[in-house]
């Protein structure tokens, strides 16, 4: 088995939301809503505008390639109660997104 079949195997447990997941749902625009299953981080950052620093949640969902395909920006992505809009998506090339969020 290949280093890359071996990493999408993993995929499987790393997605899990009895282990590390969280489960969320994914709608785009003018389709059913789908649950899958994301890593949700919700940091607070320092962010340097102009002079005057400020701080600010950067919300980010990483996903399953397949489970977000052609996604784009202003798709929703609900986490509990909350609905968050797509602004930034970073495929990584390997079979998982990065999708970086706003609260609506």
């Amino acid at each position: 088995m290949s280093l890359r079949d071996e990493m999408h195997a993993d995929f499987a447990e790393m997605f899990s939301t009895d282990e590390l997941a969280t489960p969320a749902v994914f709608t785009k625009a003018g389709s059913e809503p789908v649950a899958i299953s994301i890593h949700f981080t919700s940091a607070y950052d320092l962010i340097l505008a102009g002079t005057a620093p400020a701080d600010g949640a950067q919300p980010t969902a990483l996903c399953k390639a397949m489970n977000v395909a052609g996604v784009r920006h202003g798709d929703t992505l609900a986490i509990g109660e909350t609905a968050y809009k797509v602004t930034s998506i970073h495929p990584d090339g390997e079979g998982l997104i990065l999708l970086v969020l706003s609260e609506d």
